[in-house]
């Protein structure tokens, strides 16, 4: 008996974190491409089809970009940063609010996720055992989101692994 094909729900999570952004930033670009032929509208941009204060608030990465102003439905003008500081990897976040949102499971969906993932940093015993308060603040920082990022690809994995 063959197996009917299932649509898969499709989940596109990016995370445009520094030199990770560049694959996801081409991808949009491309996404663009295809979004100005399918409205046969060469001026068609993905910011004016989607929330424009979303995106820009994304990018504001602290210490590198001002924090995003958004004006809130009840005129609430609010600070907004990069959501890589709550969520480096929002993979795990975009499988449960399709999970909760659909109801459908994980042998539902289809996972994309860009720009996220491992970085391989080691430090040298030698220099870390003196860096002291102030010289682990660098790499505490990627340590902590790379590790964060890490642990969703881990339990994402998992997901799969349950349904083979």
């Amino acid at each position: 008996m063959a197996k009917t094909k299932q649509k898969l729900t499709r989940i596109l999570s990016i995370d445009g974190g520094g030199i990770r952004g560049i694959i996801p930033g081409q991808i949009l670009v491309m996404l663009e491409e295809k979004l100005k032929k399918a409205t046969a509208n060469e001026n068609a941009r993905i910011a004016d089809y989607f929330v424009k204060d979303i995106a820009r608030a994304t990018s504001a990465a602290p210490t590198y970009f001002e924090c995003s102003k958004v004006k809130s439905l009840t005129n609430i003008n609010y600070p907004l940063i990069d959501g890589g500081v709550f969520v480096n990897n929002p993979a795990l976040c975009a499988y449960a609010e399709v999970h909760n949102e659909y109801e459908v499971t994980a042998r539902d969906m289809a996972i994309l996720s860009l720009g996220t993932g491992y970085e391989k940093q080691a430090y040298n015993y030698n220099q870390a055992k003196d860096w002291g308060m102030l010289g682990w603040i660098k790499p505490l920082i990627s340590i902590m989101m790379s590790g964060v990022s890490e642990v969703v690809d881990y339990q994402l994995d998992e997901f799969v692994k349950l349904l083979v």
